[in-house]
C-alpha cells in the first residue's frame, strides 16, 4: 500500500473515532450436533458505549432439510436501554440457511 493512500485511511478513521462515541458490539455464536438432522444454537451479543446499552440471547433449533438447506427456529430476548429506562423484549423468529460452496453461504432472517 501506498504511503500516500494510508496516510488518508487513517486520517478518515480518526475524524471517525474522535467524532463519535466508541463503541463494542460483541457477538459469539456457538452451534452443536444433536443428530443427523438437527443442530442447536446460542448466540449472546452485547453492546457497551460506557456501559451495558444492549444484550440479547438467542436460542435455536435448527433442521438440516438436506446438504444446502437448514431452517431454524429461533427465541431471542432482548435487554435494552431506552431512554435510561431498561426494556425487555421476546421476539422469535425463523432463518433460511442456504450453502453456496464451503466459502459463502446465505442466511434470511425474518
Amino acid at each position: 500500500m501506498r504511503p500516500q493512500f494510508s496516510l488518508i485511511i487513517f486520517i478518515l478513521l480518526s475524524i471517525n473515532v474522535f467524532g463519535q462515541t466508541i463503541q463494542s458490539w460483541n457477538t459469539i455464536n456457538v452451534e452443536g450436533k444433536l443428530s443427523d438432522k438437527f443442530q442447536i444454537a446460542v448466540e449472546p451479543e452485547s453492546r457497551f458505549s460506557d456501559k451495558l446499552e444492549y444484550f440479547h440471547l438467542d436460542f435455536g433449533l435448527i433442521y438440516l432439510l438436506n446438504k444446502k438447506f437448514k431452517i431454524g427456529g429461533y427465541y431471542r430476548e432482548i435487554f435494552e436501554i431506552k431512554s435510561e429506562l431498561r426494556v425487555r423484549e421476546i421476539r422469535p423468529h425463523i432463518d433460511i440457511f442456504y450453502t453456496v460452496s464451503r466459502s459463502f453461504k446465505i442466511r434470511i432472517r425474518n
